[in-house]
């Protein structure tokens, strides 16, 4: 049974209101986590994390495009663990 405030289980969900509704989470996330209610905050990443999996397991074939924003930050973050004297070389 689901609880209220849950929505359907993710895995009866078309794969376009999986998306859909993935895409909503992730976009009111930053407002959850600043201004959400504790039973919020618990809920939110709970059911992301079930949207996510369903999504992965539904579209495993469907990777981020290169250029996207997480693949520049992870570039970012990849260059910034490296040591200064590294940066910038390809090491």
């Amino acid at each position: 049974m689901t609880n209220l405030g849950e929505g359907v289980p993710a895995a009866r969900l078309s794969a376009d209101d999986v998306a859909r509704e993935l895409e909503r989470l992730h976009a009111t996330r930053h407002e959850t986590f600043l201004n959400g209610s504790e039973d919020v905050l618990e809920t939110h990443p709970r059911r992301m994390f079930e949207l996510e999996g369903e999504y992965l397991r539904r579209l495993p074939h469907e990777p981020p495009a290169a250029d996207d924003e997480v693949s520049r930050g992870r570039r970012r973050g990849a260059d910034a663990a490296r040591p200064l004297s590294a940066r910038g070389r390809g090491r």
